[in-house]
């Protein structure tokens, strides 16, 4: 990992480096973090960078289903949750448009094309 001095990293403040990194992409951003121990602890733990980064990968639609069934379900919408969202987003795992996601939405009705599924 590159190695700031101490001077370029003191001499801008948390807000101008937050703006920074939220001009970075995901892989980027773990690169600058690893650079120096104040900026991981700077992304790591800003709520508003991992907004940010999930809002871009996903689209604001995605990420509104995922904080509303969050909501419904007692989830905190705090770092934590953005930053596992960003994540399961970039590596395709954990997408959450299934029976969980799917009953919170539309009532628990499974949709047409499953219950013609099922009847075949």
């Amino acid at each position: 990992a590159m190695e700031f001095p101490n001077g370029v990293v003191m001499a801008l403040s948390d807000e101008v480096l937050r703006q920074l990194c939220m001009c970075l992409p995901g892989r980027e951003l773990w690169r600058f973090a690893a650079s120096a121990k104040q900026m991981y602890e700077l992304t790591s733990g800003s709520e508003e960078i991992w907004r940010h980064l999930a809002r871009a990968l996903l689209g604001e639609p995605v990420c509104h289903l995922h904080t509303t069934l969050a909501a419904r379900s007692g989830e905190p919408l705090g770092t934590l949750f953005w930053r596992k969202l960003f994540l399961r987003g970039q590596e395709f795992r954990g997408a959450r448009w299934t029976s969980e996601l799917r009953s919170a939405f539309l009532g628990g009705g499974r949709c047409r094309g499953e219950a013609d599924a099922d009847s075949e």
